[in-house]
């Protein structure tokens, strides 16, 4: 319930102009985390029977993750005395609006921020998203089973999911995400999460399946890192937990409703082709309030007039300065 808002906000105080690879790689140890524990459990379950698998998943939470939470985990940079990105002020010269210092150190309330249009934007288009995006994974093996002839052939293309959403993530996280306008990105990931839904659905060739699904799991860990960097960069580190926490909520209660609405029309219509249809239209209609996913107009004008007054000295000093509104 609370564990994606508390690890953004710890990472959202340590990196600013890294913050998108920092999420790659922590989202990515989730991914690889259930990669490698997910097998574990169930041989545990199978062997030993719940009895035992509880109590030892339980207990791997208080041996490791406990001690790392109280004696290694530090909630903001500065309480040791460090810069954000582990960068010194001389080298962390101007970046773009959305991370400068007078847009990422305003104080929202929680009021303040639900009276912005681009909270509501930044709410609605992942709500959409996350509710179709979830509603396929958990039904695709069901879909897919009678089309790859087994089981066994229809899970491995949850494995093939996970797989293309590490891989996307990492290179996303690593090359992009940090560079370029957050909306363009994110309006790439829905189109591609959109067009691979469709052509699971309506290329029915195996291989051309398996191709489809990989595309469709490149977008699923960018997606869930995207919420959170846009949430970032309009409303800054300093308010984003309770900010993001709100958004968060909203979006998990979406995530669980989309399996319920996915099987719902699916018995109602006798087949998976109008449910797994209206996924890919959900995900295209939640292009249309990214748009507004930006900082409002009178801070950013604050934020750029600041960065322009900052940036000479700095160029003068033989700093390289980027102005990226």
């Amino acid at each position: 319930m609370s564990a994606g808002v508390a690890v953004n906000a710890t990472l959202a105080r340590w990196f600013l102009h890294r913050r998108a690879w920092a999420m790659a790689v922590s989202s990515t140890g989730v991914s690889l985390g259930g990669a490698v524990l997910s097998p574990l459990n169930t041989t545990l379950i199978e062997n030993f029977g719940l009895d035992i698998a509880t109590p030892v998943m339980g207990g791997l939470i208080l041996i490791v993750g406990i001690p790392i939470v109280i004696f290694v985990l530090v909630w903001d940079p500065r309480q040791m005395g460090l810069p954000q990105d582990g960068l010194r002020r001389a080298t962390t010269m101007v970046t773009n609006v959305a991370r400068s210092t007078a847009n990422q150190t305003r104080t929202w309330t929680i009021r303040q921020a639900m009276g912005t249009v681009p909270f509501w934007a930044i709410l609605i288009s992942f709500v959409i998203v996350l509710l179709a995006q979830t509603g396929f994974i958990l039904h695709q093996v069901a879909f897919l089973e009678q089309r790859l002839g087994s089981l066994t052939a229809a899970g491995t293309t949850l494995s093939l999911t996970a797989v293309g959403s590490i891989i996307a993530r990492l290179i996303v996280g690593r090359f992009f995400a940090d560079r370029v306008d957050l909306r363009i990105l994110t309006v790439i990931m829905f189109l591609v999460q959109g067009t691979a839904a469709l052509a699971v659905i309506h290329i029915e060739h195996p291989i051309a399946t398996f191709i489809s699904i990989l595309i469709f799991g490149f977008t699923i860990g960018n997606v869930y890192m995207l919420q959170s960097l846009l949430t970032s960069d309009v409303f800054g580190y300093v308010s984003f937990g309770a900010v993001y926490g709100l958004i968060a909520m909203a979006t998990q209660l979406s995530s669980g409703f989309g399996p319920l609405l996915i099987g719902a029309l699916e018995d109602i219509t006798g087949s998976y082709d109008f449910p797994l249809t209206l996924v890919a239209i959900l995900t295209y209609a939640a292009l249309i309030p990214i748009y507004f996913a930006k900082p409002p107009r009178m801070l950013l004008r604050r934020a750029v007039s600041r960065l322009i007054t900052r940036a000479a000295p700095q160029q003068a000093a033989g700093g390289r300065s980027i102005l990226n509104p």
